[in-house]
Order: C-alpha cells, then sequence, then structure tokens
C-alpha cells in the first residue's frame, strides 16, 4: 500500500491519488500495476492538506523546519495528465499555499502543460518546482516506441520550459530520467539535449539513471523488454552477483547497490 505521506532525501512526499496513464517501461509504479490505468482519488485536496499540516506540527524538529522543506505531490501518478488530476493540481496548490505558504510544492510530469494551467497556478502566489521529465528517448534511432507511452514529446517539453519560464512563481527543471547510453549515445548528444532545455528557459537539469532490484530487474531480463540488451551488459553482472549474496547471507547483499522508489521500497 502507498502511504498517505513519507520522507525521502529531498522532500516530503504526499500521494492522494495512485495511478498513472502513462506506460513507461522503466516505472518504479509498474511494480503496484498502476501504470497504463486511470488515477484514483484516495483524499480529498482538503483531506491531503490537512494531513500534512498535521503531519509537520505533530514533530517541533519538523515544524521548526517549515521554511526549508518541500512538498512533493503525487509521485505515484502524473498530476497533469488527466482533467481531474490537473484540477486536483489546481485545488491542492491553492489549498496549500492557504495553510503553508513557506513551504514550496513540487510536481514531476511528463505531460504537456498548456498554457492555461501554468497561468492559473502561477497566480496563486505559491513557489512551484516543476520537474519536466524528458528522456529524449524520441531523438534517437532504432529506439521501441514502447519504452515511453503516453508521454509528451520532446518539443511539447521545450513548449512547457518557455511558459514556465514566463512566470512569477513556477520554476523550471529539467528531469533527465532515465538517463541511460541508449537516450545519450555520445557527447555530442547530451549537449543537444542539455542546450535544448537550457535555451528554452530550464534552470537546471537532473539526471537520474534505471531504478533497479529484484522486480525490475528481473523483468528488464525478458527478451521483449526494451531495456533487455542494456541490462545485461551493464547491469545483469551486479544484479546476480547482489542476488547471489543476498542467497547466501539471508539478507541485503553487503555493498549491494539498492535504489528505492518514492515509498523507500525497492523497485
Amino acid at each position: 500500500m502507498v502511504p498517505l505521506i513519507s520522507e525521502h532525501d529531498t522532500w516530503t512526499s504526499l500521494e492522494p491519488i495512485v495511478g498513472c496513464p502513462a506506460d513507461c517501461a522503466y516505472c518504479f509504479v509498474r511494480k503496484y500495476g498502476r501504470t497504463s490505468v486511470r488515477p484514483q482519488i484516495l483524499v480529498s485536496s482538503e483531506e491531503a492538506v490537512e494531513a500534512i499540516v498535521r503531519y509537520f506540527d505533530s514533530d517541533p524538529a519538523i515544524s521548526e523546519e517549515h521554511n526549508f522543506r518541500f512538498v512533493s505531490i503525487g509521485n505515484y501518478t502524473d498530476m497533469f495528465m488527466t482533467k481531474d488530476n490537473r484540477r486536483y493540481a489546481l485545488d491542492y496548490s491553492s489549498l496549500h499555499y492557504k495553510r503553508l505558504p513557506n513551504v514550496p510544492l513540487v510536481f514531476i510530469t511528463k505531460a504537456r502543460l498548456g498554457r492555461e494551467i501554468v497561468e492559473e497556478l502561477d497566480q496563486i502566489g505559491l513557489v512551484i518546482l516543476f520537474f519536466i521529465s524528458q528522456s529524449f528517448f524520441s531523438w534517437c534511432q532504432h529506439v521501441p516506441s514502447r519504452l515511453e507511452g503516453g508521454v509528451a514529446s520532446p518539443e511539447a517539453s521545450l513548449e512547457n520550459f518557455q511558459l514556465l519560464a514566463k512566470s512569477a512563481n513556477l520554476k523550471p527543471l529539467h528531469f533527465w530520467r532515465p538517463l541511460t547510453r541508449i537516450n545519450v549515445p555520445d557527447e555530442n548528444a547530451a549537449i543537444r539535449q542539455v542546450r535544448s532545455v537550457r535555451d528554452a528557459g530550464a534552470l537546471a537539469s537532473v539526471a537520474v539513471g534505471l531504478k533497479y532490484g529484484d522486480c525490475l530487474a528481473s523483468a528488464f531480463m525478458r527478451a521483449d523488454n526494451p531495456f533487455h540488451d542494456l541490462f545485461l551488459t551493464v547491469y545483469s553482472g551486479i544484479f546476480l552477483q547482489n542476488r547471489e549474496l543476498r542467497d547466501h547471507t539471508g539478507g541485503v547483499a553487503p555493498g549491494a547497490v539498492s535504489p528505492q522508489g518514492a515509498d523507500g521500497s525497492t523497485c
């Protein structure tokens, strides 16, 4: 079960909606069977903001750090891929600003935004960090289309950056997820992508590699998986070695790399 609120290294995660209509082959949400589905609203925007306020107020140490915290909402969905999610994002942002005006909000999206939603969010007055997740897979030759289903094209993402860059309170950031040798095969490709997001208005580009654990690692090793060849040549030795060590130790292998999903579990 996905927790409503959880702590992570860079922010507090709030999950009032689960399920994403997109179908990305590398997404950790696949572990929960929540990709390529209609998003499910678990709590109302009013309930969500009250929950996060109670959470911050429950611990004096947390409460004192309000000005230094961020809340990332909707990591098990995409807050801008459906009409209902967009409405929720607007409603929650407005309520969040009234209750926690000094706590910036974070959205991570692979959707096309559009001028209307950007202007409405900007008018609220809340500082919002927008991580526009764009891998640029479609700019690469011989890349299977099934790597990412239902996401914005690179051109649409660049338009997102341009719209966000004109706002007063919305901060455009590029989320390079995932960063692999498929979508960044050489230095020229990297430079082209970084320059594209920079020129469109992105303040920074954040690179994130593939997450793996027994769940996704096993999936990647299937011959019909788009990441099959990449995984076999780059990750399989690490994965097999760590699994063998775990089998012998009865737990996590010493020194094993175990990236975590948004809920803290390996994926």
